[in-house]
């Protein structure tokens, strides 16, 4: 008999949060094993950024949602506008030779890992738990007695 796949709510937010908590504590180990300060400053900032993409993906209530719409087209127009206008600069300088050494350290992609790790672990975590288990937003607009 294998591992059933939870049913309730509160089941899948337990498994979650263990698979969360089961690959943060893979990621501290590695932290401490490899002793590095710059792959721990991108652990805290993949964290930080995970969180605030796991608030805006999961609005609580409509004035979270208009709030956060606003948000995202101004997050989307500097994508589009800005970022897209430098790719074509990222792919020359990592094709570069000058480059080459950097994309292949050890030590960049460990640190760019661990960041995108983290940013991930947050995001599912905040995600899941403003989805599974929403607060009560009072509605702005209604009558006080």
């Amino acid at each position: 008999m294998g591992i059933g796949i939870p049913q309730k709510k509160e089941e899948k937010f337990k498994w979650a949060l263990g698979s969360a908590a089961a690959l943060l504590i893979v990621v501290l180990v590695l932290l401490v094993k490899w002793w590095d300060d710059l792959a721990a400053l991108s652990a805290v900032f993949g964290a930080a950024l995970g969180w605030a993409a796991g608030t805006l993906s999961s609005p609580y209530g409509k004035k979270e949602q208009h709030q956060f719409g606003s948000f995202g087209k101004v997050v989307s127009a500097f994508a589009t506008g800005f970022l897209l206008s430098k790719i074509d600069r990222v792919f020359d300088l990592a094709i570069s030779e000058k480059y080459q050494p950097l994309l292949f350290d050890e030590r960049f992609i460990r640190r760019l890992l661990v960041g995108a790790t983290c940013f991930l672990i947050a995001m599912m975590v905040v995600f899941i738990a403003r989805q599974y288990y929403p607060i009560e937003v009072p509605d702005s607009t209604a009558k006080r007695d």
